[in-house]
């Protein structure tokens, strides 16, 4: 019987709604677990303040990580004998040898001063910026840190490499499929870029299908060098943060 991936189109915000109040506190964050079986405890997050300090210090413990290796994720168990489980993982990357193996801490870019069109460049400008490839971390409220590598593309798609069983995201496969997508659609008053990116979860037999929620980017900020990131992962039900710390790899 062939399982028909249940496919979900992204609603995108516009840049009318860039109301986000400046420096919010970790009580107001919406604090979420991954799913009922995790029974993980809510906890609070890092939320970008009005920029006076950096918020990329130079990570941990950095220089140990592995280059991951990467695995596929399935959204349910699959029978013993069914020749699928475990998924064979998509090779390293090819760049992610190169990759820094520790980041520097970085100066935080200038907020946004002027009117609406000065937001809507320094919304292009964090996209923009964004694209390349990235070594990093992910953290969320049940899991992590741990290693990733993750590629954004300038035409809207993305790749991701993990070092654990997790994916890099936390949900849906290191896989690659064209169905990956992310884009940038809205910025606060104080300069955090949000909008969505496509879950994709692996079905076998080369089958791919997005999940039944929004993937939803939130407090996206880069460095004033272009050189850290930060961004968060929430999805439309209310599950997350996942924060991934990242630093470029070019």
């Amino acid at each position: 019987m062939k399982i028909v991936p249940f496919v979900v189109f992204p609603v995108f915000l516009s840049i009318g709604a860039a109301l986000t109040a400046c420096g919010a506190s970790p009580e107001e964050a919406a604090p979420a677990s991954k799913d009922s079986q995790l029974g993980a405890e809510s906890s609070s997050t890092w939320v970008p303040t009005c920029p006076s300090s950096s918020p990329w210090p130079a990570p941990s413990g950095s220089a140990s990580a592995p280059v991951p290796s990467a695995s596929g994720s399935h959204p349910w168990p699959v029978p013993s004998g069914s020749g699928y489980w475990p998924p064979a993982p998509p090779p390293p990357f090819t760049w992610a040898a190169a990759c820094p193996a520790t980041a520097t801490a970085g100066e935080p870019r200038p907020a946004p001063t002027g009117p609406v069109e000065d937001l809507r460049d320094y919304l292009e400008g964090t996209r923009s910026g964004l694209v390349g490839h990235w070594r990093g971390t992910t953290t969320t409220p049940w899991d992590g840190p741990y290693s990733v590598y993750i590629a954004f593309e300038a035409d809207g798609h993305y790749a991701t490499r993990s070092s654990s069983a997790s994916p890099a995201l936390s949900y849906g496969t290191d896989l690659d499929t064209p169905l990956k997508r992310w884009a940038l659609d809205d910025i606060s008053v104080y300069g955090a870029a949000s909008g969505s990116i496509d879950i994709v979860f692996d079905y076998g037999d080369g089958q791919f299908g997005l999940a039944g929620w929004t993937g939803e980017l939130d407090e996206v900020t880069i460095d004033a060098a272009g050189n850290r990131a930060h961004l968060e992962l929430t999805t439309s039900n209310g599950n997350g943060p996942v924060q991934l710390d990242l630093w470029r790899c070019e």
